[in-house]
Formats: C-alpha cells, structure tokens, sequence
C-alpha cells in the first residue's frame, strides 16, 4: 500500500519543488537517517522510488523500502502538512511499533 498524502501536502510540495533552484531531472526525495527521522532533501529519482504526484508532475519520491516501512506502521494516515513558525512542515504521524 502506497503512502497517502493530502492534496494539500501534494500542493505544498509542488510549490517547495518549484521556488527550489535545483538540475533538471531532480525532484524532493523523502529520506529517513539512522535516527529514524525523515528529510526532505533534492536529489534524482531511482528506479524503485515511490512517486508521489501533483496535477500529474511527480513532486516527491520515496525510496521503496522506506515507503513500505511507512505504509506498514501508518495503516492508511495520511501524511499532510503543519503551518509553523519557521514554515511549513511536513507532518508524518508517528510510526508506533507493534501498532
């Protein structure tokens, strides 16, 4: 099961995707540290990727493994994003073991 992401996270990313100076051919990616912790960094899409799309133009790719682990703990959350004071976030419920 694919991870689910709200319009308006989709919309959001598209914008990032757009006022980011970045190559052609380079998209956000969505990529977890030793830490179990989530980015958002710039990178080229793989192979394996889960994309994620806004009116049709990929604007996030998730490395397979890291989107099935994901999918698997949030069982159908949708991921979204939280206007802060620092800016906009990308709100990722917390993964609970054994949920």
């Amino acid at each position: 099961m694919p991870l689910i992401f709200t319009e308006r996270a989709r919309a959001a990313l598209k914008r990032l995707l757009d006022e980011t100076e970045h190559e052609p051919g380079q998209v956000i990616r969505m990529r977890s540290d030793v830490h179990g912790h989530y980015h958002l960094v710039l990178g080229a899409r793989q192979e394996d990727d889960q994309a994620v799309e806004h009116e049709g133009e990929v604007v996030l790719v998730i490395k397979a493994s890291v989107g099935a682990h994901l999918a698997e703990h949030l069982r159908g959350a949708e991921l979204d994003i939280l206007e802060t004071a620092e800016g906009p976030v990308l709100d990722v419920p917390k993964v609970q073991e054994g949920r």
